[in-house]
């Protein structure tokens, strides 16, 4: 095993962070720069929505799960 160093450890100071700009909105159309036609988003991935939705609520369930697990075991 190495010797363990006796000098006391310096505290480390966390730099300031600098404010975070707001962030504009993204557009829901893009216009595609190969031939100029516009991009609905929405029609494309209306599924996402009710995806990200039925994940969180698995994800819910899985931990309320493994909580009351942790109880009875």
């Amino acid at each position: 095993m190495a010797k363990r160093s006796r000098k006391s450890r310096k505290m480390r100071v966390s730099k300031p962070v600098a404010p975070i700009a707001p962030v504009a909105s993204p557009q829901v159309k893009a216009k595609n720069d190969s031939n100029g036609v516009e991009v609905d988003f929405t029609k494309d991935y209306f599924y996402v929505f009710t995806d990200m939705r039925m994940m969180l609520v698995i994800t819910i369930l899985m931990v309320g799960l493994m909580v009351g697990l942790s109880y009875v075991i």
